[in-house]
């Protein structure tokens, strides 16, 4: 159900079936009313996955530890490795987390003279620790290219892996920052 109601308002998370719910998100812009909404809904299902935006993320790790909360983030420090990384190279297109290591999703194109062209998809994994999640050549899109898939020349290329491991890969085949593209 949708329903157009301050979630903090008695009955309101009850309304919304909190008590048939897997989850509850609580993402206002107000870190004190997402700690209530979470809370209210931990009474009504004291198992219920919660997961709580914050804007001070020590606070986010301690609420998060202290109350048992599955997720609680701060979407600037979400943010933060995004517009850095982005700063350096224009190819980074967004970044995230897992556990402590953060990863980035880079597109870009691969020219013709770069050593990339005709390396096997499995091939940079091992050598760089990046996967490919697409290549796009000739007005194709590979969306789950295979291990054996070769990566060519004149193609662009979206890759998840961290920073400093793309951004060597670039580095070392020959990939500019000029080349990036997103058609």
């Amino acid at each position: 159900p949708t329903i157009w109601k301050d979630a903090t308002a008695e009955g309101a998370l009850i309304e919304a079936g909190v008590e048939h719910a897997r989850a509850v998100i609580a993402c206002t812009n107000s870190d004190l009313v997402n700690l209530e909404i979470v809370l209210d809904a931990r009474k009504v299902r004291p198992k219920i996955r919660v997961i709580v935006r914050m804007h001070d993320q020590q606070l986010a790790r301690k609420i998060r530890d202290g109350f048992n909360i599955q997720v609680a983030f701060s979407a600037a420090a979400l943010a933060t490795p995004t517009f850095a990384a982005a700063a350096i190279d224009r190819s980074v297109m967004g970044s995230f987390e897992v556990g402590e290591r953060t990863y980035v999703l880079s597109e870009f194109g691969v020219p013709l003279e770069s050593t990339l062209d005709g390396r096997t998809v499995a091939g940079v994994r091992d050598e760089y620790d990046v996967n490919t999640l697409a290549i796009r050549s000739l007005g194709e899109t590979n969306w789950a290219p295979k291990h054996d898939t070769p990566i060519p020349a004149d193609s662009v290329i979206s890759v998840v892996g961290p920073f400093a491991e793309v951004a060597r890969l670039k580095e070392e085949c020959g990939i500019s920052h000029d080349l990036w593209s997103r058609e």
